[in-house]
């Protein structure tokens, strides 16, 4: 299979993962064609590619991953997690479609990572207004302790991140299931430290393999689709050539 990308990096194949070596990795997160029902050999490529400090986030159809997914993922610390948005702008159904699960799982052993602070959510108007202030225990002042003063509240299995419409479409490239940079950031920033390696083996519009550049990993991934394979090096130059830009005029001062 033809090595269709690289830079210091990065490095995109076009071709079928299951044809591809896949190397060790510290992530995966990925988004995989949801007409696929049966994943189970793609998730024993994936998971045997994964250290035992890994992390594992794929996307998928709520549907299929209720029916056939989840059960087939064969690591035994796994968990369903959902991405909320309120924004689709043509919801259908009796009850209207404003969220997609992800298949979470991880390495179980000693050194399984999990940076809690990256994964923090903003509090609520009332609990920041309290934040770090002391509070009475019991009822009686001489009892106070203070409200936590951490960088946010804790994650939830929900993660609130709007769609890829209105006023964000013009992050779009041109593939129909495009995640926002936002939203896979948020996954790459919990579940790797800078260095890591973050793989996609289906790498689709290339977010993943954009989120963990601009976040210091170094990044893999296959697309069989080669227009997509395209686009994802677009998207990946672009980057390069802002980067210089930036690095040529800081030179400057």
């Amino acid at each position: 299979m033809p090595l269709y990308y690289e830079d210091d990096s990065v490095t995109l194949w076009n071709g079928d993962c299951r044809d591809i070596a896949v190397p060790a990795c510290d992530l995966v997160v990925t988004d995989p064609p949801y007409e696929i029902e049966d994943m189970s050999r793609y998730f024993g490529i994936m998971t045997a590619a994964m250290r035992p400090s890994a992390s594992f986030y794929c996307f998928g159809d709520k549907r299929m991953i209720a029916g056939s997914w989840y059960r087939q993922f064969p690591l035994p610390d796994k968990d369903i997690l959902a991405w909320y948005y309120n924004n689709s702008p043509k919801p259908r159904g009796r009850w209207r479609m404003s969220m997609q699960l992800i298949i979470y799982g991880y390495r179980g052993g000693e050194g399984s990572f999990f940076d809690e602070d990256a994964a923090r959510i903003p509090y609520s108007r009332g609990a920041e207004k309290n934040r770090g202030k002391p509070r009475a225990s019991l009822g009686r002042y001489s009892n106070k302790t203070n409200y936590a003063d951490d960088p946010g509240a804790l994650p939830r299995d929900v993660i609130e991140c709007p769609a890829l419409v209105a006023r964000l479409s013009s992050e779009r490239v041109g593939h129909p299931d495009q995640k926002p940079l936002a939203l896979v950031k948020k996954l790459v920033l919990a579940s790797s430290r800078p260095g890591d390696v973050v793989i996609d083996p289906f790498a689709g519009s290339g977010t993943t393999l954009v989120a963990a550049k601009q976040t210091g990993r170094k990044a893999w991934g296959a697309e069989i689709e080669e227009k997509n394979c395209e686009m994802i090096a677009s998207r990946l130059e672009q980057m390069n050539r802002d980067s210089g830009s930036v690095n040529a005029i800081e030179a400057s001062f």
